[in-house]
Order: C-alpha cells, then sequence, then structure tokens
C-alpha cells in the first residue's frame, strides 16, 4: 500500500468571494482523504478566517510582502522553498496562479479573465492584463489545470483549453449541506427579490437596479434585496446613486456581508432568486439558490446555463427590459415559481462540495504518481 501523498494548499489569495469558500469547504474533505495528508498556507492577515479548521489539516501561517506585487513575488520566490522543507509532493493553487516552482503545482482556475473586457476604469486595467500575462505562464507551467466548468476550459486565454486538454479536468464546485429546502419555510411577504454576490463590475448590479425600476412600477410592493460585501467601493457607490436616481432608495436594501446561516434563509423566503452577472467561471449563488429551492432567474451567459440546465428561467444580461420582464414573469405565476423550485432542488443535489473533494483528490493522486486520470476526470463535467 502506498503511503499518503503530502498535499500543500496555497491559499494566500483566498480573501473572499469564491476563493475562500472553496477553501473553507474543500479542505474539510480532503483531510479525511485516506490518501492525503493536507497542509494550507495563509498570511497571517487571514489566520482568524481559518482559525476553525479540521484538526487534521496543517495550518502553516506566513507574511508576505503586503502589495500584490510583493505578494506575488514572495509566492514565486518564497513558497517553493517552504512547500520542499514541509514535505509537500504537491501544490494546489486556487487561482489563476501559483509558485510555478513548487512541487507539482495544480492550478484550479476561479477567475474570468473575461471581466477585464467590461471594466472601463483605466486604473483597473493594469491588474487584468497582469492577470492575463499571471494565468498563460502558470496555465504552461502546471502539472494539472482544474476548471470549475467546461465554460471555463473552452474561455482559457489564447485558446489554450485545447493544446493543454490532456492536463485539463472540470471540476464543478459545490453547495454546503445547509442550502436545502426546509419544510414550512418558504417565500416570505410581501414579495421580494433576492441578489447574493460581493459588489464588482461582473455582477453587472446597475443592469439589475435599472431592472427592478421597471419591476418595481407593475408590483408597488415589491423589494430588492442585495447580500454582499461592498469590495468595489467605487463600484458600490455607483450602484446606490442609481438606486436613488430611480427612486428605488427605499425598496433596495443592501445588506452587506451576512452568515451562511442567513443567507441559507433568504435564499428559502426569496419570491425569486436573479443571478445577473455577465461573467462567471461558477457561479456559487446560482447552485446555492438551486439546492435551496429558490425560483432563479439568471443570466444566458458564460458558464450560467451549464449550471441550470432547464431548472432556471434565462435573460440577456445586457438588457435591463429582458431582465425586467423574466423577473416579472416568476413574480406573477405561482405555478411557474413552483415548477422552477422543484426542478432547481433537484439540480442543485448534483452539486456537492464530497464530490468537488473526491475528484480533485483523484487528479492530485494520479499527478504524483504518475497515473493516467479516469476518463470521468478529464474533460466535460
Amino acid at each position: 500500500m502506498s503511503p499518503p501523498i503530502r498535499l500543500l494548499v496555497n491559499g494566500i489569495h483566498a480573501k473572499a468571494g469564491g476563493g475562500r469558500t472553496y477553501l473553507r469547504m474543500m479542505l474539510p474533505h480532503l483531510a479525511t482523504h485516506p490518501d492525503l495528508v493536507v497542509d494550507v498556507v495563509v498570511t497571517r492577515a487571514q489566520a482568524a478566517e481559518f482559525a476553525d479548521l479540521d484538526p487534521r489539516v496543517t495550518l502553516h501561517l506566513v507574511d508576505p510582502l503586503p502589495t500584490l506585487p510583493g505578494l506575488l513575488l514572495w509566492e514565486q520566490a518564497m513558497l517553493p522553498i517552504l512547500a520542499r522543507r514541509w514535505g509537500a509532493q504537491a501544490t494546489l493553487s486556487p487561482a489563476n496562479y501559483g509558485p510555478i516552482l513548487a512541487p507539482r503545482p495544480i492550478l484550479k482556475m476561479l477567475n474570468a479573465l473575461e471581466v477585464g473586457r467590461f471594466e472601463r476604469r483605466w486604473s483597473k486595467r493594469p491588474y487584468w492584463f497582469a492577470l492575463g500575462i499571471a494565468t498563460v505562464i502558470c496555465l504552461l507551467a502546471c502539472r494539472r489545470v482544474l476548471v470549475p466548468s467546461d465554460y471555463t476550459r473552452r474561455a482559457l486565454p489564447l485558446g489554450l483549453g485545447r493544446p493543454l486538454a490532456r492536463k485539463i479536468a472540470v471540476v464543478p464546485m459545490g453547495a454546503a449541506p445547509i442550502f436545502r429546502p426546509v419544510a414550512g419555510e418558504g417565500p416570505a411577504a410581501p414579495p421580494f427579490v433576492l441578489a447574493v454576490g460581493d459588489m464588482y463590475v461582473q455582477k453587472n448590479y446597475l443592469n439589475l437596479i435599472a431592472a427592478f425600476a421597471a419591476v418595481a412600477r407593475a408590483m408597488p410592493d415589491a423589494r430588492l434585496k442585495i447580500a454582499g460585501r461592498p469590495i468595489d467601493a467605487d463600484y458600490f457607490a455607483r450602484v446606490q446613486e442609481a438606486a436613488a436616481r430611480n427612486g428605488l432608495a427605499d425598496r433596495v436594501d443592501f445588506l452587506g456581508q451576512r452568515a451562511e446561516h442567513e443567507i441559507a434563509a433568504l435564499y428559502r423566503q426569496a419570491t425569486v432568486f436573479v443571478f445577473t452577472s455577465t461573467v462567471e467561471t461558477f457561479g456559487l449563488p446560482l447552485v446555492e439558490a438551486m439546492a435551496s429551492g429558490a425560483a432563479v432567474a439568471s443570466s444566458n451567459t458564460t458558464a450560467m446555463p451549464e449550471l441550470g440546465d432547464d431548472a432556471v428561467l434565462y435573460f440577456d444580461p445586457n438588457d435591463s427590459g429582458d431582465m425586467a420582464r423574466q423577473i416579472l414573469a416568476l413574480l406573477t405565476d405561482p405555478v411557474r415559481r413552483d415548477e422552477l423550485r422543484r426542478k432547481a432542488a433537484e439540480r442543485g443535489k448534483l452539486f456537492t462540495w464530497a464530490e468537488t473533494a473526491r475528484r480533485t483528490a483523484e487528479i492530485v493522486v494520479a499527478c504524483v504518481r504518475g497515473e493516467t486520470l479516469a476518463a470521468s476526470a478529464v474533460g466535460r463535467s
């Protein structure tokens, strides 16, 4: 019997959104895998987020340079040295980039470079340019690439999805068990539309505000609730201004960051959950809402149709009129809402973190032991 493999999970970029959720959900499952011993490295500033990790996971705290360029330089120069000191045999980085000289680097792609096309602020464009370069270098250098959707594989920069096909595996993410229908708990009155996601330009909240202005004229008692941290403060200010400009200041609730159990309750209580993103490699809130049995209206772009299939009502995210029509179609049709809730709850069962971890561990083991990946772990999910 082969000894277990020591896997180092590089969490230094997992500071918000899907990256942080990915780590917190995945690590307990990876820790139980019989073929793995799991270490995770995070910065000291992230320590509080990961203080309650599974005791079988070894946590390493580091102090890289505080700026983004300094962090990236430290990651490439110092982390490979530390990884070998800690005995790592493979290094999993849940980001578009990771230390290319670390033992058997494996990437989990989470960020969509296509977002850069929607960024109109010149101050932000250098970031997306640098991210693109770093992504290409790391894609070429790493041993394996895990992508959360087939869309992500097809959208890899420079068409690399085809020449790198042998080392790419589609491994969808999951919904935590807390996201499930609860008997006796359903949509609340008065009706409200719910959106969940931190404030970034690709979340498309400006178009959501424009769409909800039309919804509010047709349904005077409807409200819009948006749960998510104002990560991009400038964009958040623009969304607030748009709400006020459309006379919606008292009809839109900006809930900020909420605990997981609060988000789960909101999914179940919402009359309609709306997912308005223009670009997503996966879309955790979409999957969580489906698993909770919500009636969902979603963008018809990038990974969303792949996730929602026929359990979701779709709209063009760049057309606020279409968005408003589909939201109103669900708000005014209880029979259609109930049908979609049933379909969504069944569809949501397909996405679990246990399965994500199982397939990830399978790929790590194959990478270290030189085994050929099983057909089920490569290509389309």
